[in-house]
């Protein structure tokens, strides 16, 4: 059962109302508790953004963004199917020489925090294979910033 006031449109409208006010530009990831039409609905995605999820690259002249949709609906652990894993494959082979930086909501591997480790991706060993030999992935962000 959803936990009352998390992923109402409520919520993404007062949100978006908020980031509204900032003099920069911001995208949305995709949470544990997201609600992957209400926040496609809400706010505005890059054209690079995946159909079925809320996955997009932002390319700059001197470096690459990633931000992956981990979400498993009904979970709070996270997932990254294989369309997912192969479109981050395909997006790390075009990313050239330009550094990469990858956000995603749900860390790969245990850290060694008893509250996180039961919220990793599922698919963590397939996501650790995906980018083992990427050598322009520079950072990951996820709830504890893991470095590469």
């Amino acid at each position: 059962m959803q936990h009352q006031g998390r992923g109402s449109l409520e919520d993404y409208t007062s949100l978006k109302d908020r980031l509204d006010t900032l003099n920069i530009p911001y995208y949305p990831m995709a949470g544990n508790h997201d609600n992957r039409f209400l926040l496609r609905s809400t706010f505005t995605l890059p054209d690079s953004c995946m159909r079925e999820y809320i996955q997009y690259s932002i390319k700059t002249p001197e470096r690459t963004f990633l931000c992956l949709d981990t979400l498993k609906p009904g979970s709070d652990a996270g997932e990254l199917c294989k369309s997912r894993l192969d479109w981050l494959s395909d997006e790390l082979q075009t990313a050239s020489d330009h550094p990469v930086y990858l956000f995603m909501h749900h860390p790969p591997m245990k850290l060694g925090l008893p509250m996180q480790d039961t919220e990793k991706v599922e698919s963590g060993d397939e996501f650790l294979e995906a980018i083992e030999h990427s050598q322009q992935l520079k950072y990951m962000f996820t709830d504890q910033s893991l470095a590469v």
